[in-house]
């Protein structure tokens, strides 16, 4: 069954300029750093109640804290002693007295030291540890299970893993190195097949054949390493997070050939294995995984060589989309993650640009106050059938507005151009074989609607089984709010969601 509704709405869009003007990114703020930072850890140092920064840097032998507002904007910078040349910093409970302290991974010594926290953002050394040679990423993980942390580096000079077994009492007296053969940059840690044990997916140099290197945890700490995974590239630097909403953690990572780099995926199938592998987009350094939009999907944030941000926004199928430009920001930059700096719901950033000594705090604009320019969430499963949700949430600003369900087959082109924005909508190929369901909101007759007192309204599509298992294409939907009234008819266009099959 075809509904007429979908390509008379392309019509009426054609004749109505779009009011919603591109909305940057991030606005960002300047943090005066202290010379060559290399890497941030973002954690709640202090008991503030906010997220504070610690940067690493290594020509003087110190880190810098920055305590948090709350406001993503931070006070500091206080100067941490550490000695050496600290390249990388890992927060966790060392001693189980409630207070964060720190591992600090020294590339140059090749060891790692342990500073005990106060609880007030005082820190003091309590030991150090040697590690495999050229240490360069450290984290706090308990890869034993008997409740202590201990503190994992990756270790280029050793082309492996050296795990330093807490006692739990700041001290890390027990080393084993578990040696790959290649010299690791990085690593990342999740539970692959969710056994309760903590295994590491590997980054390391170029090499071929381009591969992802993975390590499985025996429980008691041991590591044991998987036959590579073969990529398009060798993964150079890498997150675990769960990017299909399943509960199974998956794999994104920056992979670089010789001549090109970009960014690609690993999609756990429930078992622990990664049978699966796409690209994504073009990210050149680091990458770091959070929700930019407060859908509940995990978004990526990856950085260019020129020190823009790039965003691939989760849509299920983890496409990227063309609305949202890079966003520039310094070169040399050497560090990215992402937090909820001010609260709001929505993930910020903060990257460290090492030789102009900057600290650059990126407050996600993404999603204005008031604004559901992303509040759009959807999936679809048509094998099977049935009916998923389509939810709008406009805000109790946009009651009694009408809105409009856009949908069609192989979105990406032509594209609908509304104003500066082009949504990956196909007007010449709409919805067809779906039927439109309302399940307990405002009304709707073949996709209008109008927003009830809370601005919110909930479609679907129902879908038969089957429908589309034959067609390699992909479905998207917008929705768009209208006010034929106003001088500006179209009053919003929400972002366009790929719907998975």
């Amino acid at each position: 069954m075809k509904h007429a509704a979908c390509p008379i709405t392309v019509l009426a869009i054609a004749l109505c300029p779009m009011a919603l003007a591109q909305q940057a990114p991030f606005t960002t703020s300047l943090l005066p750093s202290p010379p060559q930072p290399n890497r941030v850890t973002v954690a709640q140092v202090d008991a503030g109640g906010t997220l504070d920064l610690l940067v690493t840097h290594p020509t003087t032998g110190q880190l810098s804290l920055w305590l948090g507002v709350g406001d993503a904007t931070f006070n500091g910078p206080i100067p941490v002693a550490v000695g050496g040349t600290p390249f990388d910093v890992a927060t966790g409970d060392l001693d189980g007295d409630g207070d964060l302290d720190l591992a600090v991974s020294d590339r140059v010594e090749s060891v790692v030291r342990v500073l005990a926290g106060d609880g007030l953002g005082s820190f003091t050394l309590a030991g150090t540890w040697s590690v495999g040679a050229s240490p360069r990423t450290v984290e706090l993980l308990d890869m034993d299970g008997d409740g202590n942390l201990d503190a994992v580096v990756a270790c280029h000079g050793l082309e492996g893993i050296t795990t330093l077994f807490g006692a739990g009492d700041l001290s890390l007296p027990t080393r084993v190195d578990t040696v790959v053969g290649q010299a690791l940059l990085h690593f990342a840690a999740g539970d692959f097949e969710l056994d309760g044990d903590i295994d590491l997916a590997l980054y390391h140099e170029i090499d071929i054949p381009y591969a992802l290197l993975l390590v499985r945890n025996d429980g008691a700490g041991g590591l044991t390493a998987d036959p590579p995974l073969i990529a398009s590239g060798t993964g150079t630097w890498g997150v675990v997070a769960d990017f299909t909403g399943d509960g199974y953690p998956d794999l994104a990572q920056v992979e670089s050939e010789f001549l090109a780099t970009e960014a690609g995926y690993f999609i756990n199938d429930g078992s622990g294995s990664f049978p699966s592998f796409g690209g994504l987009f073009l990210a050149e350094g680091r990458i770091a995984a959070g929700d930019l939009d407060a859908d509940g999907r995990t978004d990526l944030v990856g950085t260019q060589t020129s020190g823009a941000l790039v965003i691939g926004a989760n849509v299920q199928q983890l496409a990227p989309k063309a609305s949202i430009p890079p966003y520039p920001t310094a070169g040399d930059l050497r560090d990215l993650a992402l937090a909820d700096f001010d609260g709001d719901g929505y993930d910020d950033a903060v990257t460290v640009h090492g030789a102009t000594n900057r600290i650059l705090v990126h407050r996600n604009t993404i999603c204005p106050a008031g604004s559901s320019f992303c509040s759009l969430t959807g999936s679809l499963s048509p094998f099977g059938g049935g009916t998923q949700p389509l939810t709008l949430d406009a805000g109790p600003g946009h009651a009694g507005a009408i809105y409009v369900i856009l949908g069609s087959f192989s979105g990406t082109s032509p594209g609908l151009p509304i104003g500066s924005v082009t949504l990956p909508l196909n007007p010449v190929d709409p919805y067809f074989d779906f039927t439109l369901t309302n399940p307990g909101a405002a009304p709707l007759t073949m996709g209008l609607g109008v927003l009830d007192a809370d601005g919110r309204a909930q479609a679907g599509v129902a879908i038969p089984p089957g429908t589309l298992a034959l067609i390699d294409l992909s479905v998207d939907h917008a929705y768009l709010l209208l006010d034929p009234g106003a001088a500006a008819p179209v009053t919003f266009a929400s972002n366009a969601v790929e719907l998975a099959f």
